[in-house]
């Protein structure tokens, strides 16, 4: 089974304090750049004259941060933090705590972060 062809990509990007002077340029190659979907997300008053590809979600750092980070947390010997690849809605360890070592098999098979190691496993 293949993987349908992505249609949309989106951007986030978090910017907090004052926007810069570069950004009405960059909102010009937004405008440009239609098949590229853009969330602004900050504690900015919304830009005027937004593209329409563009959309600014206005939140406070400190907001963004607890929405965005986890606590630290301590992992017992013989147990792991398993982290899946969608924040807020991977069901992980985030949601259920550590996973004693006993629970995890099968074998890895590539690597695909960091970049530079991306390939299969010998």
């Amino acid at each position: 089974m293949s993987t349908p062809p992505l249609k949309r990509i989106l951007v986030v990007i978090p910017w907090f304090g004052q926007w810069p002077d570069w950004m009405r340029f960059f909102l010009a190659s937004c405008r440009a750049n239609s098949t590229i979907d853009w969330a602004l997300i900050g504690d900015c008053a919304p830009l005027a004259d937004l593209p329409p590809n563009v959309r600014h979600i206005q939140t406070s750092f400190e907001a963004y941060r607890d929405h965005v980070s986890t606590p630290a947390r301590v992992v017992p010997e013989g147990e792991y933090y398993v982290l899946g690849d969608h924040r807020s809605s991977s069901n992980d360890s985030r949601m259920w705590g550590t996973v004693p070592r006993h629970y995890i098999y099968g074998k890895a098979a590539f690597v695909y972060w960091p970049l530079d190691r991306m390939g299969l496993l010998r």
